[in-house]
């Protein structure tokens, strides 16, 4: 992650030094920047969740949308 950013800034892009961002999840850790457009864009650290998944892929039988299964959506 910390690369990554240098990368960018090392380009002439602005983006922010790479920081946790709890608010989102205990192992969020990103940069932000935009592009040429004015969108903002991220990279984000590989999170435990993300492992998780990967690791066990094959075990996976289904997705819960937790929103849909509220029936909110």
């Amino acid at each position: 992650m910390d690369e990554a950013a240098a990368g960018l800034v090392a380009l002439g892009i602005a983006a922010t030094s790479p920081a946790l961002y709890p608010e989102y999840a205990d192992d969020y850790y990103a940069t932000f920047f935009e592009d040429p457009d004015g969108l903002r864009l991220e990279v984000v650290a590989l999170r435990r969740g993300r492992i998780l998944v990967r690791d066990n892929w094959a075990k996976l039988t289904e997705f819960v949308d937790p929103v849909r299964k509220a029936e909110l959506a």
